[in-house]
């Protein structure tokens, strides 16, 4: 899974911790993180509802996550705010809220 270790560091976990979270041991995790093993349809529809991507993102398929509608600049604020975690990204939308409502 090329994306599956860069997700959940994003979502600042360890292996372990995520595993406790999809309730499956933690070597299968690791497995699938390097690998080893690949995951099956269920898992990963699993994965992708957790890290809300979609499986082709999981995959690796970073384009699929551009849209043609969209700038560059746009797109390129669509990838931080993904990398952000829970609280910052609530930051950025009040911020942005902030600045939308007075124009």
């Amino acid at each position: 899974m090329i994306k599956l270790k860069e997700l959940r560091q994003l979502k600042g976990l360890k292996q372990n911790e995520l595993a406790i979270e999809l309730n499956i041991p933690k070597s299968t995790y690791n497995y699938w993180e390097n690998g080893k093993i690949e995951i099956d349809f269920k898992n990963l529809f699993k994965l992708a509802d957790y890290f809300n991507v979609s499986i082709d993102y999981l995959l690796g398929h970073d384009y699929i996550t551009k849209l043609a509608s969209l700038t560059d600049d746009e797109n390129e604020l669509i990838e931080k705010y993904r990398k952000c975690n829970e609280k910052n990204k609530a930051l950025i939308i009040g911020y942005v809220n902030g600045i939308t409502d007075k124009e």
